[in-house]
């Protein structure tokens, strides 16, 4: 009888602990999801340049928080509670003073860019190179894939 009321008095003082703890934690698993949404989508157009030869473009507009492949590609959306800030390689590729393109070519290349996403004080990266238009992920400034 007695183990089963410390195992119950363990219990409930992890179910007291939990909810801060997993409240802490769920910015950064909400941020990590867009960021690999956003990796994923790029990782796409590179992977459509390639196969199909032809110039891939993907439109990002940061102020009504959306992607889009191509001139006629649905529009995927971003988060709305993340902040999104896009900057180029290449200033010919802004479309207007919120949004911008980064192009995929059929070698692999491409324009380049960065794209930050922010949620609360944590700050991701999406980083396309220009020279090979390989996607990165940058996670609070460390190196993911």
């Amino acid at each position: 009888m007695l183990e089963m009321l410390v195992t119950l008095a363990i219990m409930g003082m992890l179910a007291l602990l939990a909810p801060p703890i997993l409240s802490a934690a769920l910015p950064s698993l909400r941020l990590e999801k867009v960021t690999q949404h956003s990796a994923v989508f790029l990782r796409q157009a590179r992977n459509l340049a390639i196969t199909e030869n032809r110039e891939t473009a993907v439109t990002i507009n940061t102020r009504e928080k959306w992607y889009r492949l191509g001139q006629d590609g649905k529009q995927e959306p971003i988060s709305p509670e993340v902040s999104v800030e896009l900057q180029l390689a290449n200033k010919s590729e802004q479309v207007d003073d919120d949004s911008g393109m980064i192009r995929f070519f059929p070698e692999g290349g491409s324009t380049g860019g960065k794209i930050e996403l922010k949620l609360d004080d944590i700050s991701n990266f999406v980083i396309v190179d220009w020279l090979t238009g390989r996607v990165k992920i940058y996670e609070d400034a460390k190196p993911k894939g």
